[in-house]
């Protein structure tokens, strides 16, 4: 009968969520500069060598007109007026 010795190593597999920052509620005019910066999205994982991606998820995106009513997706994109750099985290006004 052979034998052999196997060392095994796991690595982590991301079971520590991510933390993120202060998510404010964020103003932009109208008229603000289209490649503006309007934000920088912070997170912090405390697992080791983490990776951490950015991105919009549009089926959570509100928006309100200057009376504070609702604008529903279906009516006006606005999430495609902004850019969220995956990797940086800086939030951008592209449109």
């Amino acid at each position: 009968m052979n034998s052999a010795t196997v060392n095994i190593t796991i690595m982590d597999v991301n079971n520590k969520p991510p933390v993120l920052g202060d998510l404010p509620t964020i103003r932009v005019l109208e008229n603000t500069a289209v490649g503006t910066q309007i934000f920088q999205v912070y997170a912090a994982d405390l697992d080791e060598s983490p990776i951490i991606r950015y991105r919009i998820n549009r089926g959570n995106c509100v928006a309100r007109n200057e009376e504070g009513t609702f604008i529903k997706l279906s009516d006006f994109d606005f999430v495609s007026a902004f850019d969220l750099d995956p990797i940086e985290g800086t939030l951008k006004v592209i449109s």
